[in-house]
């Protein structure tokens, strides 16, 4: 990834582009992560919700059939 043609100069340039990176966008990405973890688990409550009444509707089908 990093073009490594002096050994300190190198990592002087890794650790500011990280340090500059995590404060500019951490600001912007942590809301971000926290809403898509909110809408992730929304998603998951009505996914398991709809499995479990399509559980419910495929055991009544199964005791019909018997």
């Amino acid at each position: 990834m990093f073009s490594r043609s002096g050994r300190n100069s190198s990592q002087a340039v890794e650790t500011d582009s990280s340090g500059s990176f995590l404060k500019n966008f951490a600001p912007r990405v942590i809301p971000l992560l926290a809403y898509t973890a909110g809408e992730l688990s929304q998603i998951y409550a009505v996914g398991a919700r709809s499995q479990s009444i399509d559980l419910a509707q495929r055991t009544k089908i199964f005791k019909y059939e018997i």
